[in-house]
């Protein structure tokens, strides 16, 4: 089964957006630099695909060769475990054709992945164009998951039959949202995010017909396959969200709701137009205008007053402070008194809880959980998308997220922090406008100094993204700076 992506880089560019910073040494698993080198995972999976086993009918050996693979993302877990996900550019020889495979990949500690591969040839496999559905490197203690096949995400191969129209539920779908008169005349679907044993996110575009009236348009849906239940409490919170005044009369944007298939655990949702707030220049008169209006809609979500059954409580982000830090002191040792200090004046200033309001939280505000329609005639331009974590907790927790995202997207961009000062203000005053309750600042100021680090230094090291281990420096001394009240 293939799958085409929204992506379109050279093999140049690949290699060089893959090359990784040396995050940390970790002696459980002595082979995860390895495991980072796209360069080198090349030759590896060359052998692995199309070796002396593993070969599909339809490819022998000599017929195809791995042309590029690109380290797309990592999950690292000092001592524990490390997940990558690769995308190959598969080409048949003596021609210019490229096919697309994703792999997931996981490292364990060293001699304890056999184990592991055993049980995961166990579970339901879906045949992959190239290769076996699970594989094994034992050199590097690696298991690997060719795509449909994920360690967790059982739903992908129901969701990928029904995306491409190989199964009648795309059928019911359209006809529930549209009407029965209503048909599919061409369809097209990509993959657009997918994060090993997480989730998958599919795009379907549609061209859909009335039988009676003969009126064509365009629709899209998204399709998300979840690891676990979360999706069914997502579709549950977003369809009482879309009944809600806000959405009803335009004040807050979201995208539809559509089905929610228990048994794949895949949730289906009507597209929004738009681009993410990211590809809007930061610091720019018309970015800031975008971002007021971008600070109502989380209003109008704080005060929806949701029965979420997920709560965000307090000492939650305590704790992640605790265990976090430990990464960042590991992968950036002079930083350790600072983070020390960081951390144990993070604990003594904890913002108190007795009179602070309660919220529906977004849980993850960042900038490309926003969408902006620039054709909207009128209305808003700015919709919340991405609504997996939507709970119960304090406003200052999803302002203090967005704000550590502000200060991390400035200092990746090169962005003047006076710039990011002043979007931040404005940020802030235009949500005050639009809550019945009054902004407490040094809540906020905390939460962004815990989110610096318990977010964005910690990811930035996680993730293992060329770059961004340089940032955590800064990372930290903003932090530090905001609890001091110097920023």
């Amino acid at each position: 089964m293939m799958l085409s992506t929204n992506r379109g880089t050279s093999a140049t560019s690949l290699q060089r957006a893959t090359i990784h910073d040396p995050i940390v040494s970790d002696q459980t698993m002595p082979q995860l630099a390895i495991a980072l080198d796209p360069l080198l995972m090349q030759l590896h999976f060359q052998s692995l695909l199309f070796g002396n086993s593993g070969i599909t009918a339809a490819a022998s050996a000599t017929d195809y060769e791995v042309h590029t693979c690109e380290v797309v993302r990592v999950k690292y877990r000092a001592g524990e475990k490390c997940v990558i996900s690769y995308r190959l550019q598969i080409q048949k020889r003596r021609s210019n054709r490229l096919i697309e495979q994703w792999l997931s990949a996981r490292l364990f500690p060293t001699g304890t992945a056999a184990s592991r591969y055993h049980k995961a040839l166990r579970e339901p496999l879906t045949p992959p164009p190239f290769g076996d559905a699970v594989m094994f490197l034992p050199k590097l203690d690696m298991v690997i998951w060719a795509f449909p096949n994920d360690r967790k995400i059982g739903g992908l191969p129901a969701l990928l039959a029904a995306a491409a129209h190989e199964t009648d539920q795309l059928d019911a779908l359209v006809a529930g949202r549209w009407g029965a008169t209503t048909i599919i005349v061409a369809h097209d679907y990509r993959l657009i995010h997918y994060v090993p044993e997480h989730t998958c996110t599919v795009r379907e575009q549609l061209l859909l017909a009335d039988t009676t009236t003969g009126q064509t348009w365009p629709a899209t849906l998204f399709a998300k396959a979840y690891y676990n239940e979360e999706g069914a409490e997502t579709f549950r919170l977003m369809q009482q969200l879309w009944q809600r005044a806000a959405c009803r009369q335009g004040h807050l944007r979201i995208a539809q709701p559509i089905a929610y298939c228990a048994v794949d655990q895949v949730l289906w949702q009507e597209g929004l137009p738009g681009h993410t707030l990211l590809t809007y220049a930061l610091g720019t008169p018309a970015f800031d205008e975008l971002l007021a209006e971008a600070a109502q809609a989380v209003a109008w979500l704080h005060t929806a007053d949701l029965p979420c059954q997920r709560q965000s409580a307090q000492q939650e982000w305590v704790n992640l402070i605790d265990q976090r830090k430990q990464l960042v002191i590991q992968s950036r040792p002079h930083l350790a008194g600072a983070v020390d200090t960081l951390a144990v004046a993070l604990r003594c200033l904890t913002p108190s809880i007795s009179g602070a309001p309660m919220a529906t939280l977004h849980g993850d505000l960042h900038l490309q959980n926003f969408l902006v329609d620039d054709d909207a005639a009128a209305g808003k331009r700015v919709a919340l998308i991405d609504l997996d974590n939507l709970c119960t907790g304090m406003p200052w927790q999803d302002l203090g997220s967005f704000c550590a995202g502000l200060y991390y997207r400035g200092l990746v961009d090169h962005v003047p922090q006076s710039l990011i000062h002043r979007s931040i203000d404005g940020f802030l005053q235009s949500y005050a406008t639009s809550v019945p309750w009054p902004l407490d600042r040094g809540a906020i100021n905390w939460y962004t100094a815990a989110a610096l680090l318990h977010e964005r230094a910690f990811r930035s090291i996680a993730r293992m993204k060329e770059g961004r281990l340089a940032l955590v420096d800064d990372l930290v001394r903003i932090a530090t700076d905001l609890l001091l009240g110097q920023l």
